[in-house]
């Protein structure tokens, strides 16, 4: 074991916070329909506002949130694929974790073959088909989660991922995905990747002989009521903004169709969330329900950080940088605060990494690109690692703020194969992806929660 965070209580100066805290930080799970709500909330009375810090101290308190939240280590003997990936989702291909004693970079160890419980793919008829296995809070607890969460790390479509000993690509799981597609299917994150993969014009038959494309799958997420979705419809909200982000940019910001229903959708979404936000920052504990504070830390984790992290790719960038969005600095800043006070205790993986993802999307959109310290593999002097997320589509930083150290850019992500009927067998899925143009920097998304981390608890 590294000398870093355990996964166990720590006893530190902050004892006394850490017994009260202790009974209420009650693991939250991104698979509950009601974002993993454990106890009553009360309706939150607004009172005046405390002036914002500077903008370099919300820069600087974000940064410190999220080495804080780097250093807690999760290991392949006690965490599975659960928990991993929701870290690889915010930490991108800096993040590392423990491997019989030593670092290792935890994406690159995934696609190379590594074996980890939950982490489940076996080839298919049509490509690679990652095993849902929903509920078990290990392996893949939502359809394509897996291609949603890899759609966030800025691999090309062709790059390479070993399962039991064969060499298959990202694009495998892309033909899997449009050949599984059905009505009535919980679409979140087969819309993430196939938005970030496919072109957008892509037409394909699936299994059951309907024809399918984009636009379908975004009106197919649009019937569901947000309030029965994970998390409060945070990731629906997410995966059809990646979607809508992928349009406007190509389509001269012109809406028809399914695409202006999403648009209305997400706008609604944004204000509503405004609407609902408490005074101290946090927003709703009933997410776009209603106005709801709760004195659960664990739960104001989980709701800010998911919503913050809708928002981070529903406004535009100019917005975010604007006093017009001094209510979402506000709720970014209170999020850091939360990650310090609970540093030291044990934290649910899902609500602790989707916090620390809407923080980066966060500081690349309002401050740009970030380069900071991680592990070192082995040992020796920690790497300086760049910050693998993509930027949100039309809110994408063009450039960082004059005070940042800009990072070259990340590998872009690659546009996948299409086909005008049923997509390609596994055998020929592995083939170059019909063009090699990258898709807009806008496809980046999350996804929901999971199990455990560093001062985290282990489920």
């Amino acid at each position: 074991m590294s000398n870093s965070r355990s996964f166990r209580v720590l006893v530190s100066s902050r004892a006394v916070f850490s017994v009260a805290a202790l009974l209420v930080l009650i693991a939250t799970s991104c698979s509950d329909s009601t974002g993993g709500r454990q106890q009553a909330t009360q309706t939150a009375a607004k009172t005046p506002e405390t002036p914002l810090p500077p903008p370099e101290a919300i820069r600087d308190a974000i940064d410190t949130a999220l080495d804080i939240t780097e250093q807690r280590r999760l290991n392949s003997d006690d965490h599975a694929a659960w928990q991993v990936v929701h870290g690889i989702m915010a930490f991108g291909q800096g993040f590392h974790i423990e491997h019989q004693g030593q670092l290792v970079p935890a994406l690159d160890w995934l696609l190379e073959g590594s074996s980890l419980s939950g982490w489940n793919m076996r080839p298919a008829d049509h490509g690679l088909e990652a095993i849902l296995e929903a509920g078990s809070q290990t392996g893949q607890g939502h359809e394509d989660q897996w291609l949603g969460y890899l759609s966030l790390c800025g691999l090309r479509a062709n790059h390479p991922l070993v399962v039991r000993g064969q060499q298959h690509t990202v694009n495998d799981l892309v033909t899997q995905a449009q050949w599984d597609v059905h009505d009535g299917m919980e679409a979140s994150w087969t819309l993430m990747g196939l938005s970030t993969y496919l072109p957008l014009d892509a037409k394909w038959q699936s299994s059951d002989g309907q024809t399918w494309d984009l636009e379908r799958l975004v009106s197919l997420e649009t019937e569901y009521p947000l309030g029965e979705s994970p998390c409060g419809g945070t990731h629906r909200l997410i995966g059809l903004t990646i979607a809508l982000n992928r349009y406007l940019s190509e389509n001269d910001g012109k809406l028809q169709g399914a695409w202006q229903v999403a648009d209305d959708e997400i706008q609604s979404a944004v204000e509503r969330a405004r609407e609902n936000q408490n005074a101290d920052g946090t927003f709703s504990a009933e997410f776009f329900e209603r106005p709801s504070l709760t004195a659960d830390v664990a739960l104001k984790i989980n709701t800010t950080g998911h919503t913050l992290e809708f928002l981070c790719y529903a406004l535009p960038r100019d917005e975010i940088r604007s006093h017009e969005c001094d209510w979402v600095a506000r709720a970014a800043l209170r999020l850091t605060e939360l990650l310090d006070e609970t540093s030291d205790l044990p934290l649910e993986c899902g609500s602790l990494y989707h916090a620390a993802h809407a923080l980066q999307l966060y500081r690349l959109q309002r401050f740009g690109p970030r380069v900071f310290e991680t592990a070192p593999e082995s040992a020796g002097a920690p790497q300086t690692v760049e910050q693998s997320q993509p930027a949100p589509a039309e809110t994408a930083p063009s450039e960082a703020a004059p005070t940042e150290t800009v990072p070259t850019e990340i590998a872009p992500t690659e546009t996948g194969q299409a086909t005008s009927a049923s997509p390609a067998p596994a055998e020929s899925a592995t083939s170059e992806p019909a063009s090699s143009e990258p898709v807009s920097s806008e496809t980046a998304v999350s996804v929901s929660g999971a199990t455990s981390p560093a001062p985290l608890a282990s489920h």
